[in-house]
């Protein structure tokens, strides 16, 4: 349950819901990451406390908490092209990593109210 909780910390928070003089969560909900859409620079979906976190990772991502090896990709298991930062859209950040040699897309927002790289999407490709 500690990895649980952990990823919880760093999923992503509805838009407001960070401090930019603290950068402290505002409140103890994130954005489920099967709901999780990308809308206007912002992410949006159905908000959850830990306790519904804990359940939805449990149901459909329970393989990645109990993985035995995950590696960086080099180029995107579907589309075949370079995985690569992107200048115009530095805030926004797509990582494909093999968890035990199966692929998973992991996504990211910069989140300016807390000062990092928050998840908001989780995907099996």
């Amino acid at each position: 349950a500690g990895g649980i909780a952990e990823a919880f910390r760093f999923a992503a928070r509805s838009p407001g819901q960070s401090s930019f003089v603290s950068g402290m969560a505002l409140s103890d909900k994130r954005v489920a990451w099967r709901t999780a859409k990308f809308i206007g620079g912002y992410v949006s979906g159905r908000a959850v406390g830990l306790d519904d976190f804990t359940a939805e990772v449990e149901e459909h991502y329970s393989w990645l908490v109990g993985c035995t090896a995950w590696s960086f990709a080099v180029t995107h298991p579907v589309t075949f092209e370079p995985l690569a930062r992107s200048a115009e859209k530095d805030f926004l950040r797509e990582y494909v990593l093999l968890v035990d040699d199966r692929p998973v897309s992991v996504q990211l927002l910069y989140d300016w109210g807390c000062w990092c790289y928050l998840v908001w999407r989780i995907d099996f490709l």
